[in-house]
């Protein structure tokens, strides 16, 4: 029986085997164009040689003549079997300029400025970016940016934490100062606060106390108008990309920049309603207190500064990278809208799935930021608000229950209030808070 007749009477692959021996082959032809860079590299410019051995001219020449040969078995292996060599999928020219605008990307990198910019571009956040190092002389730098940065931020802290102090025992001291006072005035027969006054800055206070339900589920509605808005950002992000009409030079860094500002448009809307309804929320607590306080005779005072002070930054949100260059519509893309489809259908197929899971993941952060403002505002108001209450509960106490004081009474908290303000006066016992921690 010849080879031929034996080929003739053979069982083919089915279509999974065949496949699997094309993927075989073109692995082994990857594996042998490596080593071709290999036998190539004494003949590169390259400042940066890998290999350290350089083959001679005639060991070259036979290497290179095995892998001809080995390319040629495996050409004819894949013919015996019927399988067509798939053609080059890759451009040339596209090929280089990608590699090239790697390198560019790069040496962009390299600036000093590059973090700073990249992270205002890309998050918004306008923030000061150092460099560091903790190995050999340049280990100072990193004390530098601790003295500069670090320590700052340190004592920022505890300054806040003195200033917290502080109000809470100005607070205290004002509420032992009240009661003493009203304690003395009951004495003399004198109440300065109605039964009317009391109920009504209690009422208030209450109102106060349930006006987050009225802004809380803002969270959620902001998040989910977040998450469903990835066709709204592809879209947007096309339009700019049409408006620039820079065709010849659309990079990844244009599309980059394009998807960035689309991104942060649509949702920086929702965060500033957001902002808008927590400022809303913040000026209705300040207000209810002062009114409270006034119809208390009370001096407690809050800004709505102080309130939002409270509140953290908001979440940053985290685009996808745009990694390949998107290509100029073709001829028949002849209109705008069609250029801005033929754009937007780029966008989606390239990073559709992964902006719509970072947008998603941004609304959560949303959703949990919206609930912590809240939150934060109105332990704000309740730590002001609490003496009020306590000061209308011992107003009533005072008035219903109490006997008459004695004159000796009236003496002995007198002598108590002169004793307070010995103590601490109108000055601001910021000090001693530092001493106590």
């Amino acid at each position: 029986m010849t080879a031929k007749s034996a080929d003739a009477g053979r069982v083919g692959l089915n279509e999974p085997q065949q496949r699997h021996l094309l993927v075989s082959c073109q692995h082994i032809d990857t594996l042998l164009s490596s080593i071709e860079a290999v036998l190539s590299a004494s003949r590169s410019s390259s400042p940066f040689p890998r290999y350290r051995t350089a083959l001679t001219p005639v060991q070259a020449r036979l290497a290179a003549n095995y892998l001809a040969r080995i390319r040629s078995r495996l050409v004819r292996v894949l013919e015996r079997e019927g399988i067509p060599i798939p053609p080059p999928q890759v451009d040339t020219l596209f090929a280089i300029r990608t590699a090239l605008t790697f390198a560019d990307n790069a040496v962009e990198e390299l600036r000093p400025t590059y973090i700073a910019e990249h992270l205002r571009t890309e998050v918004g956040l306008d923030i000061a970016v150092h460099a560091v190092s903790a190995v050999g002389a340049d280990a100072t730098l990193t004390d530098a940016w601790f003295a500069a940065e670090i320590a700052p931020m340190c004592q920022r802290h505890q300054d806040g934490a003195w200033h917290s102090i502080h109000r809470k025992i100005v607070l205290l001291r004002d509420a032992v100062r009240a009661s003493l006072q009203a304690s003395a005035d009951r004495g003399a027969g004198r109440v300065f606060v109605s039964a009317e006054s009391q109920a009504d800055a209690e009422t208030k206070l209450r109102r106060a106390g349930a006006l987050a339900a009225n802004v809380s589920p803002l969270g959620e509605q902001a998040a989910q108008a977040v998450a469903g808005g990835v066709s709204i950002v592809l879209r947007q992000a096309a339009v700019l990309l049409v408006n620039d009409a820079q065709w010849a030079g659309l990079t990844m860094e244009a599309a980059r920049s394009a998807l960035g500002r689309a991104a942060r448009d649509t949702v920086g809307a929702q965060a500033e309603e957001l902002r808008i309804a927590l400022g809303r929320f913040a000026a209705g607590l300040a207000a209810s207190l002062a009114r409270a306080a006034d119809l208390l005779g009370r001096p407690e005072t809050l800004t709505v500064t102080e309130l939002l002070g409270r509140v953290r930054e908001l979440p940053a949100l985290v685009l996808p990278e745009v990694t390949t260059p998107l290509t100029a519509p073709g001829i028949s893309a002849i209109t705008r809208s069609l250029r801005i489809r033929a754009i937007e259908r780029q966008f989606e197929a390239q990073i559709g799935q992964s902006l719509a899971e970072a947008l998603s993941a941004f609304g959560v952060g949303l959703r949990g930021w919206m609930r912590d403002a809240v939150t934060a505002v109105q332990n704000g108001f309740h730590e002001y608000a609490e003496p009020l209450r306590v000061s209308i509960e011992r107003q009533r106490f005072m008035i219903r229950d109490s006997p008459d004081s004695s004159g000796t009474d009236a003496h002995a908290i007198q002598e108590e209030l002169a004793a307070l303000d010995r103590v601490y006066g109108d000055e601001q016992p910021d000090d001693q808070a530092r001493n106590v921690l």
